[in-house]
């Protein structure tokens, strides 16, 4: 099956002139169709890849079970036929096949010179032991390594392996020791990644033994869907699924498979020897025992041993340490544990709502392991769909939600440009309307420069919904590691609302926290006390492992007797990791011989714990990689540069950072992969990191100083060199751990001090100020460190978000009062962005504590010094602050003409989040000219913006300022729904309705509804405490409230509300429409003559403001150079 047929063998006469004898040939079946090499040009989805991979093992398992190995698998020897959506693949071309190859021991992995005319094969999809000449044990896996090129290069849509040309990429693979392209496999889903890794094994023990199993262990078809994968199965079906999982310690293994295999002989022809077959010819052989490997079960030592003698060559280690990316050794000594996860899991599952598993220990106890292997096990066997997040060092949880959404979404890698189509094809993907405000709310959570001041709800809020939608079709399982180092409430907000949501929600978090942290980091929140005793949540404890369990670990993966295995475990202290690395270290030193029970110490090797410590064996391992690489300086470069991170290092960042130190890119690549390869350096999604703390300090503390600096100083230019965009706040603060360690204490408080407003502007209050205090704390060890200017806005900085990150949170007028008196240390300072901003910070604080007239000459400082300074961003907010201030005071045309300029430097800068700004201003323009077209026109360009990125205040002022227009029109009853919507909005997602109130007061005092205005002002007074901190609201509330009182004949009440209204016009006067004609209402309602003596002037001043006649005597500010 799948094989072209051949159909007859034969003699051509000579038909060519000088040649006499007849020439053989050989008549194939005719197939139409194109070789597999045409689709080789784009990436393939996985599902159609899937179809050609299981054609393709079914005519390796016919020919593998004849005892034949193709040995040139290609592109161009699979033959596809029929509809392309659907194709027939043939296999062709056995001119080189063969049986097995003379065989010798494996030996180490180096390959012989290879020269085409030497070894019969296709060099970019050579095995290694192909490579290696008539010394490589070939035989069906490797037929299996060379379709696993295929596949990888269908799904990238070129070559894996880097490389100018076939020859350069040859040779990087020989350098790498055939190290499988993990960087190719960096956008797939977790089994194909895990499938493709057993293809592409260099130890060829590793794989797959027979194409059979490869076939068997075939990804699902929608393993790469963008959104879950394919449709669920039913709740009930979901828990017969969970129950049939395989107990862990066997999971990876085909016990249950019996292979049939006689091993009295083995059949050797010479290597270059052809076969013809045909299905006519159905010959049964013997095949050698090495054909027959696979992974073994957990029993094949014990049945290993029971055939072993002394005179017998070693086996390989049932699973080498190559790919641990790839397979760990079986989960052990957590049945317990892994019992009651599963089920309860399955009670998420069954019951269509979110379940909370934390996972919870010492360091080094396997909780990532453990949490690792649950995410996998519930994709492999399609329960559910992982995701995971790692916490960063800077504590942010809001990043961290971010990053986990971005996973979610697969937008991580995508250009800003790029993310709303697709996060519009993954909603449409889980049924959700492509056009539903779902997805602007998204897009703005993952550009966090349009947040706004409520981001741990509103973030939460829109990713609950997100899961809601994407769980319809199968379950999701995000997995969240370390989040014990979360120094925020945005992890705790989100989870809060995650369980207080109604309806099916299949969600399961699995959380790993350390417990031994010292007591002043370890002091719980209260919302993580409330969380842990929710009935959602399960916590379970990870003790140490016995010395046995850590024994059967070793002798399943590197086959060492159990007395060996309990004194490594004796040596590690119980740290399973520490032990793969004492046993990898006595492997590669020879220091072990082979029994018939497993491997043991020989005779002449040391056996104290005071030889073998972690420490000297992680060195010893690094200086022995360094001494067997071909190139030992780009070698010894890349451990010392990825002994210097704190956090995993991108790779791009590596291959920069080494190219200073003269290193190219090809000898990193080259340098990395064999680390991989040897366990020394741990690769995932988020890049390369050594495989473990202890080696990171041996290196560092090995290196001189001078060194040690020049590399810091590598590291932190290349970190401060990358471009805005979502990290950049992330890198400065590497950079600036960077810099500290080099001496450069300068440098180092100017990155934590950039990194700071960049994490504010995301809404990350908690982050930020752990940053700025570090950087004050190095400008007061060491004063003189910046500039005066930048010495006050550090100062500015840190006192905005001590208030934001004051629990409970500080009043307006406390932080106007707090900015006033660092005021003084911008006074003589030369013009700087650092002063305007700071100026723009001062006015809104004052706006904020109702000190509008302040306020105003903040922001017209704050114009001046960004017009000096030439900085347009800040020129722009500086003019929409602005230009909002003197409309509420009246000053429309001015307002107007500042807009105008506004919106003329948005439009320059191609600024999305200003041009939103610049529109909600100039919609309140032309609502209060009562220019109905306009504003219409002005909202509808609001609307667009909005399609691409929103927050829910975005959304609720959408709906405000519709409500507005439909007044305009007429229409109240629509202006009542808009308002309503508002309302709600607010309501559902904890945003401040004061606003939306105040206008319901307005609509329902102008059609003569007094019970509803008066139940939305009391609404007002018990949910924002008079109106809230805006100076503007409480005039609004005080002029509205005196004619509710009017109206309900509540002498007494409209007498202190119009006392309010002079006080705050006094202060501060406001301007609006549909205020003056609340005025006149209350003109026309009053027959107390005092009280209408009090009312007149109030309606003449601001009538006077309206006309343009009372407007603020201040000069134009001066025009743009």
């Amino acid at each position: 099956p799948n094989i072209v047929s051949l159909l007859d063998q034969t003699m051509v006469p000579p038909t060519v002139d000088g040649v006499r004898d007849a020439v053989p040939a050989l008549v194939f079946e005719y197939v139409a169709g194109e070789p597999l090499l045409s689709w080789t040009d784009r990436p393939r989805p996985w599902p159609w890849v899937r179809r050609v991979a299981e054609q393709a093992l079914t005519a390796l398992a016919y020919a593998h079970g004849r005892g034949v190995i193709h040995r040139d698998i290609k592109p161009s020897n699979l033959l596809l036929s029929g509809e392309p959506a659907n194709p027939q693949l043939n296999l062709l071309d056995f001119g080189i096949a063969a049986w097995d190859l003379r065989r010798a021991s494996f030996g180490e992995l180096t390959p012989v010179p290879v020269e085409d005319d030497l070894i019969p094969a296709t060099r970019l999809y050579m095995a290694p032991e192909q490579a290696m000449g008539i010394r490589g044990d070939v035989g069906p896996w490797t037929d299996l390594y060379s379709l696993g090129v295929v596949l990888l290069e269908l799904l990238c849509g070129s070559i894996p392996f880097p490389g100018e040309d076939d020859e350069a990429s040859w040779q990087f693979r020989v350098n790498n020791r055939f190290a499988p392209p993990v960087h190719a496999m960096a956008g797939l889903g977790a089994p194909l990644r895990r499938f493709l890794l057993r293809l592409l094994a260099p130890d060829s023990s590793q794989r797959y033994g027979w194409a059979d199993d490869a076939r068997r262990g075939l990804p699902p078809p929608r393993v790469e869907d963008l959104t879950t994968g394919p449709l669920e199965v039913s709740a009930e079906a979901t828990d017969v699924m969970l129950e049939s999982i395989r107990r862990p310690e066997d999971r990876d293994t085909d016990a249950d498979v019996e292979i049939d295999v006689e091993f009295a002989t083995d059949r050797i022809l010479e290597p270059q020897q052809g076969l013809a077959l045909s299905d006519s010819e159905p010959r049964e052989v013997h095949l050698p025992p090495s054909w027959a490997i696979d992974r073994p079960d957990p029993g094949a030592w014990d049945r290993g041993k029971s055939m072993a003698s002394e005179e017998l060559e070693a086996p390989v280690p049932a699973v080498s340490y190559s790919l641990l990316s790839m397979r760990d050794a079986p989960l052990r000594g957590r049945a317990e544990e892994w019992s009651a996860a599963w089920g309860h899991l399955r009670d998420g599952a069954v019951a269509q709502r979110p379940v909370f598993l934390l996972v919870e220990g010492p360091q080094g106890r396997g909780k990532t392991r453990f949490a690792r292997e649950l995410a996998a096990v519930a994709e492999e066997v399609g329960v559910a769909r992982a995701y995971h997040v790692r916490f960063r060092a800077d504590g942010s949880g809001a990043g961290a939600l971010r990053r986990l959404i971005s996973r979610v979404l697969r937008v991580t890698s995508l250009p800003e440009s790029d993310r709303e189509g697709r996060v519009r094809q993954v909603l449409s993907e889980a049924g959700y309307p492509a056009d539903a405000d779902l997805v602007p709310r998204v897009i703005g959570l993952l550009s966090p420069d349009r947040q706004t001041s409520r981001p741990d709800h509103e973030d939460s809020a829109t990713a609950v919904e997100l899961f809601r939608a994407l769980s319809r079709r199968r379950q999701l399982l995000l997995w969240l590691e370390d989040v014990d180092r979360c120094r925020d409430r945005a992890l705790t907000t989100w989870l809060s609302q995650l369980f207080g949501a109604e309806g099916e929600l299949p969600v399961a978090v699995i959380a790993t926290s350390r417990d031994d942290l010292p007591e002043d980091a370890s002091v719980e929140d209260p919302d993580w006390v409330m969380l842990r005793a929710r009935p959602e949540t399960l916590s379970l404890k990870l003790g140490s492992l016995s010395e046995k369990t850590i024994a059967d670990v070793l002798a399943f993966t590197a086959g060492t007797t159990v007395s060996l295995g309990q004194e490594i475990a004796r040596w590690s202290r119980g740290d399973p990791r520490a032990a793969r690395q004492i046993a990898r270290h006595l492997h590669d030193t020879e220091r072990l011989k082979w029994t018939p029970n497993g491997y043991e110490l020989r005779g002449d090797s040391p056996s104290t714990a005071g030889v073998l410590q972690l420490d000297s064996i992680l060195r010893s391992r690094a200086a022995d990689a360094v001494r067997d690489f071909p190139d030992p300086e780009a070698m010894q470069g890349v451990l010392d540069l990825l002994s210097l991170v704190q956090e995993r290092s991108r790779s791009e960042d590596l291959v920069a950072t080494a190219a200073q130190l003269d290193l190219d890119e090809r000898r990193v690549d080259a340098a990395l992969g064999s680390l991989v390869v040897s366990s020394l350096v741990d690769m995932r999604d988020e890049g390369p990191r050594l495989a473990h703390l202890a080696l990171a300090r041996s290196l560092s503390s090995a290196m001189n100083i001078r060194r040690r600096v020049e590399l810091h100083q590598a590291w932190a230019s290349v970190l401060e060199a990358g471009e805005a965009g979502p990290g950049r706040a992330e890198r400065l603060l590497e950079a600036a751990h960077h810099r500290a360690k080099s001496g450069q204490t300068r440098e180092a408080a100017q990155d934590e001090r950039r990194a700071a407003h960049l994490l504010r502007g995301r809404w990350e209050s908690g982050a930020a100020l752990r940053a700025a205090k570090r950087a004050m704390h190095r400008l007061d060890s060491e004063p003189g460190l910046f500039s005066p200017q930048q010495e006050a806005d550090l100062a500015t900085l840190v006192t905005v978000l001590e208030h934001e990150c004051r629990e409970p949170q500080g009043t307006a007028s406390e932080l106007a009062a707090a900015l006033d008196m660092l005021h003084p240390l911008w006074v003589g300072l030369e013009p700087s962005m650092e002063g305007s901003r700071a100026a723009l910070l001062h006015a809104e604080a004052l706006r904020d504590a109702g000190r509008p007239g302040d306020a105003l000459d903040a922001l017209e400082r704050g114009l001046d010094i960004a017009r000096v300074v030439s900085s347009a961003p800040w020129e722009c907010r500086s003019l929409i602050q602005l230009s909002g201030m003197l409309r509420v005071r009246g000053d429309l045309a001015r307002a107007e003409q500042l807009s105008q300029e506004a919106l003329a430097l948005a439009q320059e800068l191609a600024d999305d989040s200003l041009l939103l700004d610049v529109l909600r201003v100039r919609i309140l323009f032309a609502i209060g000219r009562l220019e109905r077209d306009k504003a219409r026109m002005e909202l509808e360009k609001y609307r667009r913006l909005l399609r691409a990125r929103a927050t829910w205040q975005d959304l609720q002022q959408l709906w405000l300022f519709r409500g507005d227009i439909e007044v305009l029109d007429g229409a109240v009853t629509r202006a009542h729904r808009a308002y309503d919507n508002a309302l709600v909005l607010g309501r559902t997602r904890g945003l401040a309705n004061t606003r939306v109130l105040l206008r319901q007061v307005m609509l329902g005092l102008e059609q003569g509804h007094i019970d509803e205005a008066s139940s939305a002002i009391h609404e007002v007074d018990a949910v924002a405490q008079g109106a809230g901190g805006r100076h503007e609201d409480r005039a609004v509330r005080a002029v509205l409230a005196a004619e509710l009182a009017f109206r309900s004949a509540e002498l007494a009440r409209a007498a202190s509300a119009i006392q309010d209204a002079e006080i705050l016009q006094k202060q501060s006067p406001i301007a609006d429409p549909r205020l003056a004609e609340s005025l006149e209402r209350s003109m026309h309602i009053c027959k107390d003559d005092a009280l209408r003596t009090r009312i007149a002037p109030l309606l003449s001043e601001m009538r006077d403001r309206l006309s343009g006649i009372g407007r603020s005597r201040r000069g134009p500010p001066p025009a743009r150079p």
